[in-house]
């Protein structure tokens, strides 16, 4: 999404169905009805980029309007168009307190008008992403609703608005105006499911991002797991540049209208950006490698650490940084769970693959390095608890007791929880000198 500054992107929240209520459609005159035909509404939709807060898109919605001879007086050229562009998801790194807001996943973003002239060409165009415009076929009193809703809220005591990732960004408004202006139709046609959840939906923009995609597979909760309708998509700019070219609506005379009547690419993207995959990768697979490889580094240590003190020193040192790592990544996901609006984090069972047992596993990890009785007998039962948790959470996945799929965190824990355990099991024996020190 376009922001002012780079951030690290985090903001994630419930996946909902959102649209705008019939109540609060802007009222249209009749005046305004017939005017319909000065304005014409597209929706310009910018490719993704590498950078994690532009990884699915942006798009933003352009008003044309070609003024009325009674308001252009002193205007050289009648039918020389106004544009402007709408963009929602707007933010200032420098509103007070801003970073602890974000922290809690309180974001008060804006709308910000701009001409699309400049606002295309920089920065969008100057990064090499690709623009494309699609002109909306809106029915007359549709269109001028679309037009009366964006210049409200673009007024500056209507400008800010509560941030939300999934269901109120720069793609979900949009889509909800669009909606509005087809009375509903839109939901309903976009109401199919796809062959995907949110979660796998999301991923296929994080293509080579191996370690982004780890960390939102261990924070996002169960309500990213649900099979994705064609509307849940559409928080994702690029998919709405693939569906709304698909839709007819119904007007007002029964007939079927395309939703799109023209497609304009302005800019292509260059070779260096991002691939959206159309298929979910087996990410799962390197997650499984990387488990195993760090899991037979440690239980090696751990296996021979009798041999000589440096071993079982190194092996100590390693399995804590290990245990420290995923205790750290614990404590985000409590925070997230139990002190902010991230809402799709609630309710997570990946707690039970990586949590609170790992803070005492750094402890005894760090006994054990330093030649503490008992120590390894610690780390052996505690290694062993991780693991039953891991497992139990992959059996209540798989049998679809729970509703979560967080592959990549259990194919990476599974083995190296298994490799540690069984290292320190299957140590060998001491020489009797060492044999205190285990």
């Amino acid at each position: 999404m376009k922001k002012l500054s780079i951030i690290l992107f985090l903001s994630v929240a419930v996946c909902a169905v959102a649209q705008i209520a019939p109540q609060d459609y802007p009222s249209v005159t009749a005046q305004e009805i017939a005017d319909a035909r000065r304005f014409t509404v597209s929706l310009a939709v910018m490719g993704p980029d590498w950078p994690l807060y532009s990884a699915w898109g942006h798009c933003a919605m352009i008003v044309e309007e070609i003024p009325s001879p009674e308001n252009a007086a002193d205007l050289l050229d009648l039918e020389k168009p106004f544009q402007t562009m709408y963009d929602y998801g707007i933010f200032d790194m420098r509103q007070k307190g801003f970073f602890k807001d974000f922290a809690f996943g309180i974001m008060n973003y804006a709308v910000m008008a701009s001409d699309p002239t400049y606002s295309l060409r920089f920065p969008y165009q100057a990064q090499h992403r690709s623009v494309d415009i699609l002109t909306l076929n809106l029915p007359p009193e549709g269109k001028m609703r679309a037009v009366k809703y964006l210049r409200e809220n673009v007024k500056p005591e209507n400008s800010l608005y509560r941030y939300n990732f999934f269901t109120n960004n720069c793609s979900t408004i949009l889509r909800d105006i669009i909606d509005m202006a087809l009375d509903g139709q839109l939901y309903e046609i976009a109401s199919a499911e796809t062959e995907y959840t949110l979660r796998e939906h999301l991923f296929r923009y994080l293509d080579n991002r191996f370690w982004t995609e780890w960390g939102f597979d261990y924070v996002l909760g169960p309500p990213m797991d649900h099979t994705a309708t064609v509307w849940e998509t559409l928080f994702m700019p690029p998919e709405m540049l693939k569906v709304l070219p698909t839709v007819s609506y119904t007007d007002g005379e029964g007939r079927a209208v395309p939703l799109v009547s023209g497609r304009k690419t302005v800019a292509e993207a260059g070779d260096d950006m991002p691939i959206i995959r159309q298929t979910p990768a087996a990410t799962w697979i390197p997650a499984l490698l990387m488990g195993i490889v760090v899991g037979a580094i440690g239980g090696f240590f751990a296996l021979i650490a009798a041999i000589h003190p440096g071993l079982r020193i190194f092996g100590g040192i390693f399995t804590a940084a290990v245990a420290a790592f995923l205790f750290a990544c614990s404590l985000i996901l409590t925070h997230f769970m139990a002190f902010t609006e991230f809402d799709c984090t609630y309710g997570n069972w990946n707690l039970l693959a990586a949590g609170p047992l790992l803070l005492l596993l750094i402890f005894a990890s760090v006994r054990y390095a330093a030649g503490r009785r008992g120590a390894r007998a610690f780390c052996t039962v505690g290694w062993f608890l991780c693991l039953t948790g891991a497992v139990i959470l992959l059996i209540l996945e798989e049998t679809g007791t729970i509703r979560q799929s967080s592959r990549m965190i259990l194919m990476t824990v599974i083995p190296m929880y298994g490799l540690f355990f069984a290292g320190n099991l299957f140590a060998v024996s001491p020489k009797p000198e060492n044999r205190r020190l285990l």
